[in-house]
């Protein structure tokens, strides 16, 4: 499956003739002030609750998707920024499995990895098909209940 499928099968995202998702802006060299920088990527907390597919379509105003989080360093990272702005709660991250029951997939198109470890998303049931952080681990939690959330983007990335 390319970049960006897995939204377009879902019917909200826009899709280019090379299967890649279309962020309106791109970005070179900083991260703009809404934004702060981790590793080589911008994240941005964003306290407006959304429904998940309203988040990552806000995200896109950045050139950005919602957060996909690879590394547990990230995911202490971001959790100290929603800290930092006055929020302890779940917000929403890119991962969803709404295409296939199971399979969980980041809304940039990057792989899973270590966040997704099946022992991290025990429990699961048929409400809870996005995935928001939370402290100590990600929740899942229905597509449609109006969270805050997390938008990054690498800059300089072109699409």
């Amino acid at each position: 499956m390319k970049r960006g499928q897995p939204l377009q099968k879902a019917g909200r995202m826009a899709v280019g003739k090379e299967g890649f998702a279309e962020p309106p802006n791109q970005h070179g060299g900083n991260c703009p002030p809404e934004f702060q920088e981790h590793w080589g990527r911008c994240f941005g907390f964003f306290n407006i609750p959304l429904a998940w597919i309203d988040a990552e379509e806000y995200c896109w105003s950045f050139g950005a998707n919602l957060a996909s989080i690879h590394e547990w360093d990230e995911y202490y990272f971001v959790i100290n920024l929603m800290d930092e702005m006055g929020y302890n709660g779940p917000a929403w991250i890119g991962a969803f499995d709404a295409v296939r029951f199971g399979d969980w997939l980041w809304s940039d198109g990057s792989g899973t990895d270590l966040l997704m470890a099946p022992d991290l998303l025990k429990g699961w049931n048929k409400w809870g098909r996005c995935l928001a952080i939370d402290y100590p681990t990600p929740k899942r939690h229905p597509c449609g209940e109006r969270l805050p959330f997390i938008c990054a983007f690498r800059p300089g990335l072109c699409y």
